[in-house]
């Protein structure tokens, strides 16, 4: 017994699925991620989504146009995430006794 027997498919269509191309949104998808990574090193990982989209669109970066949520889900599904930094002390009570 074959594993295309145990799936239920023909082996025709099991070689025509591991020798099909990328489509066009993978090799999109795939460029939109290496410009966020290029982008986050250059930035020291503190562009958020929102810093992201405005500066991918302003260095023009992409062949196509990738809006807000778009950029939200790749961030999101590859795990990449902004470092917070957080707020000195001192500087934190000095606007407090203002």
């Amino acid at each position: 017994i074959s594993l295309c027997q145990i799936a239920g498919i023909t082996r025709d269509a099991y070689y025509k699925w591991v020798r099909r191309k990328p489509s066009k949104y993978e090799n999109e998808q795939a460029e939109l991620l290496s410009s966020i990574l290029k982008l986050e090193e250059k930035h020291k990982w503190t562009l958020g989504y929102l810093g992201m989209t405005t500066q991918l669109a302003f260095e023009n970066k992409l062949n196509f146009k990738a809006g807000l949520k778009r950029v939200t889900n790749c961030m999101r599904n590859h795990g990449i995430r902004v470092n917070i930094r957080k707020r000195n002390i001192i500087e934190l009570n000095a606007m407090r006794s203002i």
